[in-house]
């Protein structure tokens, strides 16, 4: 190999590189963008933050269980529960009767609440729509090959921090408080 090819392909690392770090800047900003939108979007439908994100997990597969709800977005069963309950009553969420395991309910957002959200989302999709149209059929089809491998290396990087915040966190060493039997 030529000293100009090496630095030919120095340079190609480099530039790969550096692409590969802009990407993974550009996908935590979509990330962030994206946690941004869907708040104030929960915000117009009534939902605080964590709401948001249930109705959307919802929206995207629409019968859950509440381990699986509390799974997905790493939450507390029981805390899931509560906030189900409370949804439930404002008539954002229904359950379901689980077709093969009736010890179990399936959680899905009600007719109204896709309608209020379809409503509001159709002009984003429309704008995004637009974007990715105007994209080459090649860097669309890049594209569907590309971000469910992304979503899964996500999932594997929040599996183990979960694992890691489960098997390996500190004890929690607490004052011991005089009580009445003191």
């Amino acid at each position: 190999m030529t000293h100009a090819t090496a630095s030919s392909n120095a340079r190609t690392r480099a530039t790969a590189s550096v692409e590969a770090a802009e990407l993974r800047r550009l996908m935590l900003l979509r990330g962030l963008a994206a946690e941004r939108h869907r708040t104030l979007a929960g915000r117009q439908l009534g939902l605080n933050r964590t709401e948001a994100a249930v109705v959307a997990l919802l929206g995207t597969c629409p019968l859950l269980s509440i381990s699986e709800l509390a799974d997905r977005l790493a939450l507390n069963p029981t805390g899931v529960s509560v906030l189900v309950q409370r949804l439930e009553r404002r008539g954002t969420v229904e359950r379901h009767a689980h077709p093969y395991d009736h010890r179990q309910v399936l959680i899905t957002a009600t007719r109204a609440q896709i309608d209020a959200a379809t409503e509001l989302y159709a002009p984003l999709i429309a704008q995004l729509d637009q974007l990715i149209q105007r994209l080459p059929a090649t860097t669309q089809a890049d594209a569907l090959a590309l971000v469910p491998d992304l979503i899964a290396v996500l999932h594997e990087h929040a599996d183990t921090l979960l694992d890691d915040a489960l098997h390996h966190a500190a004890p929690v060493s607490l004052p011991i408080a005089p009580g009445p039997w003191a």
